[in-house]
């Protein structure tokens, strides 16, 4: 009702409602973590206060849909991205890298990452860890990502195996708020031991709804239980978003949940 008045007698009052828009996209103060609901595959979206970077973590595809093409290129465009400073494909399976030919004719991309001894360029702490390993096949070369804003820190998994989780804890001293959870929830991955030495507050699962794997298992969903990890999977909740700014931080699914995230 306001726009219309505003167009029937051009009142500047009625103006600033309309820079409303422009300001929740070129101002916004929270740090925003997106993982997107595309089914059993992966992609989430990382993207600083006030857009000074854009980081996406795998652009997977799957046999009955373009990705892409019908969620990926959309939500950019909603959100008014319109280039991806680094784009991390964690390795070569379809699911999770599968995406990349279509998108990089679609979005401007500044850097591509396909190896752990890359550098992520942004001005926070983003780190890809475990450069050095032992891997017994594509899963398990995944690269992981570790990050922290906003004294929240996240820690991206892949589809890297409860073994390297292992070789992760013997490597570093490491703590999550939030985990995005090895290979969709599968049972291979998200070892009790693993979770517990986290300390994680919230986990995130990527798997489609009614996939044929049965993710996430139910193993891992009683692993986080006994830990009291919250956890969220986008074949139940849709699409996921955290919003951080300085110690305070919220999450918002598709289905209309809302939660704090205390650290």
């Amino acid at each position: 009702m306001v726009y219309i008045q505003c167009l029937k007698h051009f009142q500047y009052k009625y103006l600033c409602v309309l820079l409303i828009p422009l300001f929740e996209i070129f101002c916004c103060p929270f740090f925003q973590v997106y993982t997107l609901n595309i089914g059993q595959a992966d992609c989430s979206i990382i993207v600083e206060p006030f857009r000074k970077s854009v980081v996406m973590i795998d652009c997977g595809q799957n046999l009955y849909r373009d990705n892409v093409e019908s969620i990926i290129v959309p939500f950019l465009e909603n959100k008014n991205i319109k280039t991806i400073d680094t784009l991390i494909l964690t390795h070569d399976d379809y699911d999770h890298s599968g995406g990349y030919e279509s998108l990089k004719d679609k979005v401007k991309i500044n850097q591509v990452i396909r190896k752990s001894d890359q550098k992520v360029h942004v001005n926070y702490p983003f780190y890809l860890l475990l450069k050095d390993r032992i891997a017994k096949d594509e899963n398990d070369n995944s690269i992981i990502s570790y990050f922290t804003y906003d004294d929240f820190t996240y820690l991206f998994m892949g589809d890297a195996s409860k073994d390297i989780e292992k070789q992760l804890l013997d490597m570093y001293d490491l703590k999550a708020d939030v985990i995005k959870v090895g290979h969709h929830g599968s049972n291979t991955s998200s070892d009790e031991e693993f979770l517990n030495q986290l300390d994680c507050r919230l986990a995130i699962i990527s798997a489609g709804y009614k996939n044929k794997y049965n993710h996430p298992s139910t193993e891992t969903l009683k692993n986080l239980q006994n830990l009291n990890i919250n956890t969220l999977c986008t074949n139940t909740s849709g699409s996921i978003a955290i919003y951080t700014l300085h110690h305070f931080g919220f999450v918002v699914t598709n289905d209309g949940m809302f939660g704090i995230i205390a650290i």
